[in-house]
């Protein structure tokens, strides 16, 4: 495995994480994303050629995440990215040391949970 190019981590990624739950008075629960920190990385939408692979059946918005190794990021986090909410799907180290890992999310859809 090779280290990434520092360099190439131009874009921000904040991570969001579940905050505090409450309840109305209707009885809906509703749980607020609160953002933890904003990261450096380097951040790729998937390409046509892979869309192609898949024979056209993501019908997710896909992008792969390079960064430095974020050891406290959990499953259920959310990456905010140009104002699209992403869930994290996969983690991969990128070299030997684990210092940088590729992270692979779907764009969160607005209809989830309706």
């Amino acid at each position: 495995m090779s280290t990434p190019n520092v360099g190439s981590f131009r874009d921000r990624v904040t991570i969001r994480r579940r905050g505090t739950e409450t309840v109305d008075r209707n009885g809906n629960a509703s749980v607020a994303m609160e953002s933890i920190r904003t990261i450096a990385a380097e951040v790729r939408h998937q390409s046509d050629r892979e869309y192609l692979q898949s024979a056209g059946s993501q019908l997710e918005t896909m992008v792969y995440i390079r960064c430095r190794t974020q050891a406290d990021l959990q499953a259920d986090d959310q990456l905010l990215h140009n104002g699209t909410v992403y869930e994290i799907k996969e983690r991969h180290p990128l070299d030997d040391y684990g210092l940088y890992e590729r992270i692979r999310a779907v764009a969160v859809r607005a209809e989830r949970g309706a």
